[in-house]
């Protein structure tokens, strides 16, 4: 027969999670603070529109998107870049799991466009850190959660995020350090609402 916890032992084991949760959240805070400076974006300045970002093939003839996504292990990235350039699209680059390949590609891209009109992507920080320090590369990092979010910012990242859990507070915030939001995951229905909560970004689809 299974032992039954006593009800002291369940506040016991209760308050050791919520205690355990606390000490992680601390320990996010105190990381976010070390590394305030490593990443300096202050890429929004008063950006007052929603702008929509597709995959390459989808957004590079359609004048609806703004923006374009080229995966960076693509072997015609560079010439994919050119062309969203000569397009006149921001162009978005998600980059390779393996670093010394991503770099490669940061090489290949910022050498036929306008830094100021590519963002490279990645959920990997310590690899945007590096594009940042070495390159002055803007950078995006892709993040799963509210809080994820809200880290990156204060560490001073634009970041992106599944557009339903993304809130008009949450945005503000961003803007008023100094950095775009972007949605990703967006659908036809969603896009009133990234306009409406000024995000910056909105992904049709995924990175």
């Amino acid at each position: 027969m299974k032992r039954q916890l006593s009800k002291k032992s369940k506040i016991a084991v209760l308050i050791t999670a919520i205690l355990l949760c606390l000490i992680l959240f601390l320990l996010w805070t105190v990381l976010a603070v070390v590394t305030v400076n490593e990443i300096s974006a202050e890429d929004y300045q008063n950006y007052s529109r929603t702008e929509l970002v597709a995959s390459f093939d989808t957004a590079i003839a359609d004048g609806r998107y703004g923006g374009v996504i080229i995966d960076g292990s693509d072997q015609s990235l560079t010439e994919k870049a050119t062309t969203a350039r000569s397009a006149g699209k921001t162009i978005f680059i998600t980059l390779p799991v393996d670093r010394e390949q991503a770099l490669s590609a940061t090489d290949g891209v910022l050498d036929v466009t306008i830094k100021s009109r590519v963002f490279f992507c990645s959920s990997d920080r310590e690899l945007l850190e590096k594009l940042y320090e070495e390159k002055n590369a803007r950078c995006i990092l892709i993040v799963k959660t509210g809080t994820g979010a809200m880290l990156g910012a204060t560490m001073g990242y634009n970041c992106a995020l599944d557009v339903k859990k993304i809130t008009e507070k949450r945005v503000e915030k961003a803007h008023e350090k100094g950095h775009f939001v972007i949605a990703t995951n967006v659908y036809e229905e969603d896009i009133e609402q990234c306009r409406i909560k000024r995000i910056d970004y909105a992904v049709v689809g995924n990175f």
